[in-house]
């Protein structure tokens, strides 16, 4: 909540500009500094700014090295976990909020059908983009238990990923968007599903021999 309170005092004291009670010319280096960070955010330009404040252009440009330095982030391994944590978590809210909306009463089966696919797509994207990043493994090698392999993993498991693949290509085709590129996909991903599947069954069958080779022990 303290990170708010700045924002806050910076667009009280630009209201009271904009009333006459404050004259922003008698304002301190870190009132005027404050002023000029809130203005910036909400897009006005530098000129626009330094009208606001009553300053200079030229003024307004020191101000704003001065915020530049100060907002220059350090990439260290905590910022990339935090960064990655919160492009998750807005992952999934946008995924969930459009699912929300492809169930609504209100509209057409059409509509509720673009919808699921635009939600798989959100989903879909965001994975690639954490692929690429390594944050994710791109290889099925590298997928470990969690994750469909072990059948513990609920909605996870190879029969869940072939509904909800064939759901996608049902969406796609209704929507008009299921192109070559993405048949080829639709390909690759059944392939991938077959392989988990495979894992697993080898796990599976792994798991009940030691379990007879126990019972015989005994």
């Amino acid at each position: 909540m303290a990170s708010e309170k700045p924002e806050i005092s910076a667009l009280q004291i630009l209201e009271d500009i904009r009333s006459g009670k404050e004259d922003p010319k008698l304002f301190d280096r870190e009132k005027r500094l404050a002023c000029g960070a809130w203005l910036k955010g909400q897009g006005y330009s530098t000129a626009h700014i330094a009208q606001i404040l009553k300053m200079s252009d030229r003024q307004a440009r020191r101000d704003f090295e001065i915020i530049r330095a100060r907002m220059v982030l350090a990439f260290d391994e905590k910022f990339i976990k935090e960064m990655v944590s919160e492009f998750v978590h807005e992952l999934y809210d946008h995924h969930g909020s459009m699912k929300r909306h492809a169930r609504g009463k209100d509209l057409s089966n059409q509509e509720k059908i673009v919808a699921e696919a635009q939600a798989w797509k959100i989903l879909n994207e965001g994975i690639a983009r954490l692929q690429a990043l390594g944050v994710l493994p791109a290889q099925n090698s590298q997928v470990g238990p969690g994750l469909g392999l072990d059948g513990n993993a609920g909605e996870a498991t190879p029969e869940k990923m072939r509904e909800m693949l064939v759901e996608y290509e049902n969406a796609a085709q209704a929507a008009g968007s299921l192109d070559k590129e993405t048949q080829a996909k639709i390909v690759e991903f059944n392939k991938r599903i077959d392989a988990l599947a495979i894992v697993r069954d080898i796990k599976k069958l792994e798991g009940e021999s030691l379990k007879e080779k126990e019972t015989e022990n005994e």
